[in-house]
């Protein structure tokens, strides 16, 4: 054999040895993969509770609510508590004098 060829055998020899190595490689990274996931199923809770309740009724309308026009503001302020005040009479022409004091 010549030189040459000896050269190429062990050219091809080190290619075929290096795609034993990538193929191996390849083998053991789905081997873990394989583990990691069994580690994960692991982890995870075998029952999931349902959802806590928060005693509030999907009917109500304690939700969204729209937004309050300037309007609509005023006119429930002043059925409030607003309404509730009592007038401060100064002493006018009523003749029972002022209710201060």
């Amino acid at each position: 054999m010549c030189s040459g060829q000896r050269q190429h055998h062990r050219n091809e020899e080190a290619k075929r040895e290096a795609n034993r190595q990538a193929v191996a490689f390849e083998n053991a990274l789905k081997e873990r993969e394989k583990a990691n996931m069994a580690i994960v199923e692991s982890l995870k809770p075998k029952y999931t509770p349902p959802p806590a309740s928060s005693g509030a009724s999907m009917m109500d309308k304690q939700g969204v609510q729209r937004k309050r026009t300037r309007k609509s503001s005023v006119i429930d302020a002043s059925k409030g508590v607003a309404s509730l005040r009592i007038p401060l009479n100064t002493g006018g022409s009523s003749g029972y004098g002022p209710n201060m004091g």
